[in-house]
């Protein structure tokens, strides 16, 4: 999160459970308890006899998680195009304006939507009503979202001006769902 952002847990760098909890006003167990998931789906390391570390990601890991979570949401959008409601199109149709107008007018666009990003890929997830994907999408937007703030290639990738033109637009996936399109939300998206 912000704290590996901001520098303070570096990858590599062993944490030690008192002073995490100390830094986040929390007990002990609830620390081993994120530790615990943070393990499981790999963003920390546990080493025998030394402690608990910080991964470091590299290149191979994050295009690799970028590639499943776009398969990933793929078939979300798929999915979606016939459950959707049209408060969930509505709320879609209102994240892709904020995503679109801070992609063309922000000074810090990559930061400024970013949570958007997450807010809109989420919201799919959800309006294709499948328990299993929603289960598996959550935990792997985790990893990718982990993945893509803490990757400085990443962040330096995008950072060299507006998409091309020739990629769709979060609107146009909201298009394709309110048409109940599976084929074209599956492309589009």
């Amino acid at each position: 999160g912000r704290a590996t952002r901001n520098g303070d847990y570096e990858p590599g760098k062993r944490l030690r459970v008192r002073a995490v909890a100390e830094r986040f006003k929390a007990t002990p167990t609830v620390v081993r308890f994120v530790f615990d998931e943070l393990a499981a789906v790999g963003i920390l390391e546990r080493r025998a006899r030394s402690g608990t570390y910080l991964r470091q990601i590299g290149a191979k890991e994050v295009l690799d998680a970028q590639l499943v979570r776009a398969w990933l949401e793929a078939l979300a959008a798929r999915l979606a195009s016939q459950p959707v409601t049209d408060e969930q199109l509505a709320a879609l149709e209102r994240i892709a304006e904020q995503i679109d107008h801070a992609m063309y007018h922000s000074n810090d666009r990559m930061a400024d939507c970013a949570d958007l990003e997450v807010e809109f890929h989420e919201l799919i997830v959800d309006a294709s009503d499948n328990t299993a994907l929603h289960e598996l999408a959550h935990r792997h937007h985790f990893i990718v979202r982990y993945v893509e703030r803490n990757a400085k290639f990443l962040a330096q990738q995008r950072a060299y001006g507006p998409p091309p033109s020739e990629v769709p637009t979060h609107l146009e996936v909201v298009e394709a769902l309110r048409r109940r399109d599976p084929d074209h939300a599956q492309k589009v998206m």
